[in-house]
């Protein structure tokens, strides 16, 4: 396994305690990505649909 990258994202919505962040694909830049993050992993207190986010990628 290599290092987890950062790919930047955009809280597309939040589902109790999961929210969805739409990334693009960083092995292919014309696809976009759901990804699922626990709400406790990310910083950000107060999320709103549209707000830009950073996940790691493993």
């Amino acid at each position: 396994m290599g290092t987890p990258r950062r790919v930047a994202g955009v809280v597309d919505r939040i589902e109790g305690d999961i929210v969805v962040v739409v990334i693009r694909d960083p092995d292919d830049p014309e696809m976009t990505r759901e990804v699922y993050v626990p709400r406790h992993k990310i910083k950000k207190v107060d999320l709103e649909e549209g707000d830009r986010v950073t996940v790691l990628l493993p």
